[in-house]
């Protein structure tokens, strides 16, 4: 159902730098969604469903604090939207940005901010086009 690498993992892993063309590379592959965390960049999202376009959510200011755990936080979040029935690949994006930023902002991975929601409410999220 879902693939959650981040940028330095998907290229690697798939022979090529473009992560959008990695990323259809893998729904190429079976995959149904691809979640590509890109550290202070946000998160880029793209579904079989719709080859020809794929989300992108970031924060308007990068985070300051711990980035270990950040993509672990992504893959609980999705986890969880998708055993809650979620099937919008937008808001699966929206809840794994938000779990990710709020993991940097504690100090040792494991936990998430309480400020998850504040932070999903301050993504700035994009449908963009595939050239």
């Amino acid at each position: 159902d879902l693939l959650k690498p981040n940028n330095h993992e998907l290229t690697e892993a798939m022979g090529q730098q473009d992560l959008a063309g990695a990323a259809l590379q893998l729904i190429g592959l079976g995959a149904r969604r691809v979640l590509v965390s890109t550290g202070a960049d946000g998160m880029m999202a793209f579904d079989a469903a719709e080859p020809d376009r794929y989300w992108h959510a970031r924060l308007p200011e990068p985070l300051n604090g711990n980035p270990t755990g950040a993509g672990d936080a992504a893959v609980s979040a999705a986890a969880v939207e998708l055993a809650n029935g979620v099937i919008d690949t937008e808001q699966i994006l929206r809840a794994a940005t938000a779990w990710s930023a709020a993991a940097v902002l504690m100090p040792g991975a494991g936990e998430i901010s309480p400020r998850y929601s504040e932070l999903a409410d301050q993504l700035i999220v994009s449908y963009k086009e595939l050239p």
